[in-house]
């Protein structure tokens, strides 16, 4: 029987095939915590590294890193001490909880956007 909450595994021993589950582009949208609504919030992830857009105001960068029950999001410095911890719920759906000093602050799932128009 299929684990009801499976954690994304690395695809291969390493290099960038490690995070190839999380390969693309995700809509991002809060469920709960002290965030308010994520309109226009998506994130990219190529290569096991990314980044968080905010519309078009900014964008914060990022690496994967696998913890023992699940993949992390860590942002670069000066940001690092904000950590998500993402588990793929299936290809397509990713269930996060956003941290700041090792302390929940957030909920937030993630959807696969399967096509982006490139405008800009």
């Amino acid at each position: 029987m299929a684990e009801a909450n499976p954690i994304a595994k690395p695809t291969a021993v390493d290099g960038a095939d490690q995070f190839a589950t999380f390969e693309g582009d995700w809509d991002v949208f809060r469920t709960g915590g002290l965030l308010p609504p994520m309109w226009g919030v998506w994130k990219e992830v190529r290569s096991g590294q990314g980044q968080t857009h905010f519309g078009r105001l900014f964008s914060l960068g990022f690496r994967l890193e696998q913890r023992d029950d699940h993949v992390a999001l860590i942002y670069s410095p000066p940001k690092e001490y904000v950590v998500d911890r993402l588990r793929l719920e299936n290809p397509d759906f990713i269930d996060g909880v956003g941290t700041m000093y090792g302390r929940n602050y957030c909920r937030f799932v993630m959807k696969r956007i399967h096509s982006r128009s490139s405008s800009g």
